[in-house]
């Protein structure tokens, strides 16, 4: 069959509709764009709800003030500012990074705080004072009584079985629980320096008479809570007064970069925990915030205490 110079053949014509469809197809959709500088996503070392952006900076109960401590990354140690007062505890330092903020009390758990819960008989005289003579156990306990009492998430499985009910086996549910806990030594660390990089050898500043209550300036007793400056949080005491129980088990510093690391439950059926903070019964290089002690928990001083920490939701 013979076709005009005005037709095209039908096979040709059909190649012509087809690459007409494809190409409009393509100029619809688009090639989609590869960023190669896209950031990698950040670490999410919590299992729960990420945290609200609009977080109070304070919340409060019937004896107990807590203020927002937001997420960051550190250097944990014996950092320039801490000079030649450096024990090899607080060595090698190390990056921490916490990836979600916190509500830190401001001050030390007092001894009217602590006897609203426990019963717990102190001098009348000095209900201000922070609660003395704490075990680390008795910290664990009462961080689930308070969280009972608020209708949150109680954070420690305490297991008496095979053991005495002064010594009890204590794991932790994880870093997310909703309710009250101890601070992981990071977290303290972090609070303490005023969630900033190393600028204060003590919590709030280079002079400890201003910050903190420490055998020099203490008269040989504890003093009511958040008398003296606070560091850049709103933070007292965190430099002084009491020894303050964390969470982690006492083991060398390894140098070894993590993100909010919680400690170890401990292999050893009774592991050092770790306390931070000096207290007045101690020099002032022991009230510095790298400066790191280990104790059994059982064991309760007259300069032991401890305060309390929630994750933000």
């Amino acid at each position: 069959m013979r076709y005009s110079c005005g037709t095209v053949h039908p096979f040709i014509g059909g190649l012509l509709i087809l690459l007409s469809v494809f190409l409009s197809f393509a100029m619809a959709t688009g090639t989609p764009e590869v960023d190669d500088q896209a950031p990698a996503p950040a670490p999410v070392p919590f299992a729960g709800d990420a945290p609200k952006a609009d977080l109070p900076q304070k919340i409060s109960g019937a004896l107990y003030q807590a203020v927002l401590v937001p997420a960051g990354t550190f250097t944990v140690g014996c950092t320039t500012e801490q000079g030649a007062d450096c024990k090899d505890r607080e060595k090698p330092t190390h990056k921490v990074t916490i990836s979600r903020p916190y509500y830190l009390m401001t001050s030390e758990v007092t001894q009217a705080f602590f006897n609203s819960l426990t019963g717990r008989d102190f001098n009348a005289s000095d209900r201000l004072h922070p609660a003395n003579w704490v075990p680390w156990y008795e910290a664990v306990r009462f961080a689930n009584v308070l969280s009972e009492k608020e209708g949150l998430e109680t954070c420690y499985l305490i297991d008496i079985s095979g053991t005495t009910i002064s010594r009890p086996t204590v794991s932790l549910k994880g870093l997310d629980c909703a309710g009250w806990r101890l601070p992981t030594n990071a977290e303290w660390e972090w609070a303490a320096r005023g969630a900033q990089e190393a600028k204060y050898k003590y919590s709030g500043g280079d002079t400890i008479d201003a910050v903190g209550w420490y055998s020099g300036n203490s008269d040989s007793r504890t003093h009511p809570v958040c008398k003296l400056k606070t560091n850049a949080l709103g933070l007292c005491d965190m430099s002084g007064n009491v020894w303050e129980w964390v969470w982690d088990v006492y083991t060398e510093y390894t140098g070894t970069a993590a993100t909010v690391p919680k400690g170890d439950d401990g292999s050893m059926r009774f592991p050092p925990r770790v306390l931070r903070g000096g207290s007045w019964f101690n020099d002032a290089s022991d009230a510095r915030v790298s400066y790191r002690k280990g104790d059994h928990p059982g064991r309760w001083r007259d300069y032991y205490g401890f305060r309390l920490l929630r994750v933000a939701k």
